[in-house]
């Protein structure tokens, strides 16, 4: 075989290799979108009922004796019998609140920055938002679990989510900032008329031009991207959120449902990101 004929077979096997993991990255589901997937799954499958005034989920057989329980109120904490007898599927949502409640994060439902927040880009892509509860994290800053409602295979399904919100010191349009998988970046490689890529992050701007210092110290605030901001609390490289900004709000939304293991980093998330 000659040196062409080898070069030739090369670059055709090359090509062959490179096609075959583009089509793996892009077609075969990563990692998280498998869990979020069967999480999806076996909350379709729970023949409970879900009640928005309490935050709790009951059996049929309970709905139908009419057999309520009271949500807790303001800063009340969940005794570990209701724990145990309500939220026996999971107790993240009432550790949570114990959690919070205990280290002096009280509660402060304040209207005002739930309809803020019902007005943002990232609220919009759902079907509804149908509970919440708000604590405030500091004097500039407050911490939602909000049940965000959108359809999986034509039926209606909802998830808690942590919802973070910080005051900015100015005006700085309006975007949104999502981390990206591989296959995202990919497919954003194709097609960039709507986005861009900045530091394995999508930046979708939706008014004005955000300016890229801004940009820039909000992916350095953010845990996966640690290794530039040695600041960082160690807490926060586990959690993954999308941000978004509007005017002089910044929020941020979590990228999965609530986990109890996941509230140290999303507070330290909220603490990085309210210096800016």
């Amino acid at each position: 075989m000659d040196l062409y004929t080898f070069f030739i077979w090369t670059l055709i096997m090359g090509l062959v290799v490179l096609g075959a993991w583009f089509l793996y990255v892009v077609f075969v589901p990563t990692k998280e979108e498998k869990e979020h997937k069967r999480i999806q799954k076996e909350s379709l499958e729970d023949d409970r009922v879900y009640d928005p005034e309490t935050g709790r989920f009951f059996t049929l057989e309970e709905v139908e004796n009419n057999e309520r329980f009271e949500a807790t109120k303001g800063n009340d904490l969940y005794t570990q019998e209701e724990i145990e007898k309500v939220f026996s599927y999971d107790a993240s949502f009432p550790l949570i609140h114990n959690f919070l409640i205990e280290n002096g994060y009280l509660t402060d439902n304040n209207e005002d920055t739930l309809d803020r927040f019902r007005d943002t880009a990232m609220a919009n892509s759902y079907d509804g938002i149908m509970f919440a509860r708000t604590y405030s994290i500091t004097g500039e800053s407050t911490l939602s679990i909000m049940e965000l409602e959108y359809k999986v295979d034509r039926a209606y399904h909802s998830d808690l989510y942590f919802i973070g919100n910080t005051s900015l010191k100015e005006v700085r349009g309006h975007f949104l900032l999502e981390p990206i998988s591989i296959k995202e970046g990919l497919l954003r490689l194709i097609d960039t008329s709507k986005s861009k890529i900045i530091d394995g992050w999508n930046l979708v701007a939706i008014k004005g031009e955000p300016e890229d210092v801004f940009v820039d110290d909000i992916i350095t605030a953010l845990p996966k991207n640690k290794w530039l901001n040695d600041q960082l609390v160690d807490e926060s490289e586990n959690a993954k959120v999308a941000i978004e900004v509007k005017d002089d709000q910044l929020y941020f939304k979590s990228a999965s449902p609530i986990k109890e293991e996941e509230l140290d980093g999303i507070i330290s998330i909220l603490r990085n990101l309210e210096k800016l």
